[in-house]
């Protein structure tokens, strides 16, 4: 039974994931919410709470504040979406996280190109 109920909230959770991020994109007329991407979507075992997890280019300090209040403030409207969309008894209550792999990501990126290894100019780059 654990491990039907599993693949259920994993296909629960991707059908969320891809209704959501279609909902942001063509749905929500919020200029907060241009080029939010969902990263992830997890649903609890009672799939009554969905944890969702979004990411957008950088465009200011406060840009995860503004991203994060402005899909708190449509979860009434998305959760009406969704129980639109999709069939599901009950449409699981959605709590928006910021995800931070990708500005991770990109900062561990910058620090692996701006090592300069020693033999850079031993093999091969020309500047010997």
């Amino acid at each position: 039974m654990g491990r039907i109920r599993g693949i259920t909230e994993k296909r629960i959770a991707e059908r969320l994931h891809l209704s959501i991020a279609s909902l942001i994109s063509t749905r929500m007329r919020d200029d907060r919410l241009n080029l939010v991407t969902v990263t992830h979507v997890n649903v609890d075992r009672e799939l009554e709470h969905a944890n969702v997890w979004v990411c957008a280019p950088s465009l200011g300090d406060d840009r995860s504040e503004q991203v994060l209040s402005a899909l708190s403030g449509a979860a009434g409207f998305v959760r009406h979406e969704l129980s639109s969309r999709l069939k599901l008894r009950r449409i699981p209550e959605l709590h928006f996280h910021w995800d931070f792999t990708p500005d991770q990501a990109a900062k561990i990126e910058k620090i692996i190109d701006d090592i300069s290894s020693p033999y850079d100019d031993t093999y091969g780059n020309g500047n010997s």
